[in-house]
């Protein structure tokens, strides 16, 4: 059984999706990994905040990242934990240090093995089949190594974060528009008291009250 958990951001869905794996009998090791956000500027409160609701919710993290490894430490690490969290942040460059770092093929294997992917913002977007959405999210600038804009393709339909965020309406009305135009992948729009629960291939949208 393969599961897969997309959110917009864990802060406010943590302790909901331990309760979901709970019921799924998963335990909760977790791999919390910031690459996506390592490349941001500022406190990063927003990480500070998904890090402490994931432990307020029982989970056992550490900490990591997979800028500057490759296949074989990936592959290493990624067997000792249940969950591997991509934190949000830099879209391409998380992108970027995926495809360096051969973390794509890692994470097929893992998830074949019954390990579990969570993404949260960037690394819900970076889940499906194209990235190429962000592109008024974030800067493209910041990862010139980047090659092509093809996702890890763990489902079939992008994410879209923060639906019906005040921060981000300017954004999307630009963004929706051009999606609709030229964008040829479904589109899931998740606000940020949602996740998406994949198992096996099927997405079940849960709400957080």
């Amino acid at each position: 059984m393969s599961t897969l958990i997309l959110c917009s951001s864990s802060t406010y869905v943590a302790q909901a999706v331990a309760d979901h794996l709970r019921l799924l009998a998963h335990k909760k090791t977790l791999l919390f990994i910031t690459t996506a956000a390592d490349i941001e500027k500022g406190g990063k409160q927003w990480l500070r905040d998904d890090r402490q609701a994931l432990e307020n919710a029982g989970f056992a993290l550490e900490q990591y990242t997979i800028e500057g490894k490759n296949y074989n430490e990936l592959r290493e690490k990624f067997q000792l934990f249940h969950i591997l969290y991509f934190s949000g942040g830099n879209t391409f460059f998380l992108l970027q240090e995926i495809q360096k770092s051969g973390c794509k093929t890692v994470l097929q294997e893992c998830l074949k093995n019954g390990k579990i992917y969570m993404g949260s913002s960037a690394g819900s977007i970076v889940a499906g089949p194209d990235v190429s959405i962000a592109k008024r999210l974030d800067t493209l600038s910041r990862a010139p190594e980047l090659q092509g804009m093809i996702g890890l393709e763990l489902v079939n339909y992008t994410v879209l974060p923060h639906w019906g965020s005040e921060h981000f309406r300017s954004v999307y009305k630009q963004r929706i528009p051009e999606a609709y135009d030229n964008y040829t992948h479904p589109l899931l729009a998740l606000h940020d008291n949602e996740f998406a629960l994949v198992v096996d291939g099927k997405t079940e949208i849960v709400r957080v009250v």
